[in-house]
């Protein structure tokens, strides 16, 4: 088990908002036409 903090806030804010979005267990994603992405090269 594997346990971090962060100590910056804004960061903080950012990843918990990726980690709401859906499929949040992917944290990297990008913007593409006004849709949120993954990395893995699946459809958006």
């Amino acid at each position: 088990l594997v346990r971090t903090t962060l100590a910056n806030t804004e960061l903080a804010a950012a990843i918990k908002d990726l980690l709401s979005q859906p499929g949040g267990g992917r944290l990297f994603r990008y913007e593409r036409e006004g849709e949120t992405c993954t990395l893995t090269g699946a459809p958006c």
